[in-house]
């Protein structure tokens, strides 16, 4: 206790943009990493353009613009199609991006070698990678502040446990990644802050997102609830319950109503 009670405080901007610096770098690391190395796309069972001709609803199929990619014919299966958020985000960000932006973006970057696996270019790749950096970032924010409310910490040692977790996400991944990995990460990271914060509009708002992102976002309900529960606050834990179960059956129906005629299980 003596030694972080003397543990010398720098000054708050500087140490503020200091680590957001490190946070940033450390975050593009981690989006390549994850991107080109960890399997992302080689699963014909959930790749990203199966999953964004699905949600997104702008299916192209063989034609291709120079600005456009080439949607997959695959199939997307369940239940990676269950996994809506991100797909739909990006369908939605490529319908509204105008046809001048994207002509734009690729002649930056299909002739440069700033960025050469666009090459050819892959513009929702590029959007999905604009969606991927902040979740990292908002993960390894959310972790510092969650070691330093759990340890009592100061802000050199929770800021160190932040990039030590954000660093250490490509070691999680064995096998394949999908386009809802990095929202899951974010979002998770998110609700644990939450719940040790005790802020609890902000556990419902990142829970209602967690619910489109993947099924299992249920399962972080219940660590809501006992915590709350046990703070004294019993009769929002009961409600919270409720209305965020209730949420989450209906996301779950409408999911399984929208893909029931697709393969898998």
């Amino acid at each position: 206790m003596e030694a972080r009670q003397q543990e010398v405080i720098p000054p708050a901007n500087a140490f503020k943009w200091a680590w957001f610096g490190v946070y940033l770098i450390a975050s593009l690391f981690v989006l390549y990493i994850f991107t080109h190395y960890l399997g992302m796309n080689r699963s014909n069972h959930g790749t990203l353009n199966s999953m964004v001709d699905f949600w997104g609803g702008n299916i192209r199929g063989d034609s291709a613009t120079p600005s456009g990619s080439k949607s997959s014919l695959d199939v997307v299966w369940r239940p990676f199609s269950g996994r809506m958020l991100v797909p739909w985000l990006i369908g939605a960000l490529e319908k509204a991006t105008p046809q001048l932006v994207q002509d734009t973006l690729w002649q930056t970057f299909s002739k440069s070698q700033f960025h050469p696996e666009f090459n050819p270019w892959d513009y929702r790749l590029f959007l999905f990678e604009l969606i991927a950096l902040p979740c990292f970032l908002f993960a390894g924010y959310m972790a510092r502040k969650s070691y330093a409310l759990a340890y009592n910490a100061g802000p050199v040692e929770s800021s160190v446990a932040g990039l030590f977790f954000l660093l250490g996400i490509p070691l999680w991944y064995r096998y394949f990644l999908y386009p809802y990995d990095p929202a899951t990460i974010a979002l998770g990271a998110g609700m644990a802050y939450a719940i040790l914060a005790r802020k609890h509009a902000f556990f419902a708002i990142l829970f209602a997102l967690a619910c489109l992102n993947k099924e299992t976002a249920i399962l972080a309900l219940p660590v809501w609830v006992f915590a709350t529960w046990i703070s004294g606050h019993r009769r929002l834990a009961l409600l919270g319950l409720v209305t965020m179960g209730a949420f989450w059956v209906a996301v779950r129906l409408y999911i399984r109503a929208a893909t029931q005629h697709l393969p898998g299980t």
